[in-house]
């Protein structure tokens, strides 16, 4: 997916939930950080524990909160694909008034 994807998916879900939407993009671009030589991309800032340890931080401060969220949610996208988040945005988008 491309950086202004996961931060808009990042910005609207936090929105959602009343989180600080900034946060949450700044937390939706930290994965794709390890493409900078001479990491591996998706596998040193793609992982589990980290994304683990941002939630349990979250639970202290809303802005932590957001910023896992974001972190979260960037790994969720890449985990479905691409073309399965546009079907997921379709839906939400025509159900939309089930949820507000």
């Amino acid at each position: 997916m491309r950086v202004k994807d996961h931060r808009r998916f990042a910005r609207d879900l936090a929105s959602f939930l009343g989180l600080d939407a900034t946060m949450a993009e700044v937390g939706s671009v930290l994965p794709d950080l390890d493409m900078v030589k001479p990491l591996k991309h998706r596998k040193t800032l793609h992982n589990a524990k980290l994304a683990a340890l941002l939630v349990a931080l979250g639970r202290f401060k809303p802005e932590a909160e957001a910023f896992a969220v974001g972190y979260v949610s960037h790994m969720a996208l890449d985990w479905v694909g691409a073309d399965k988040v546009e079907v997921m945005g379709k839906l939400a988008k025509r159900f939309r008034h089930l949820f507000v």
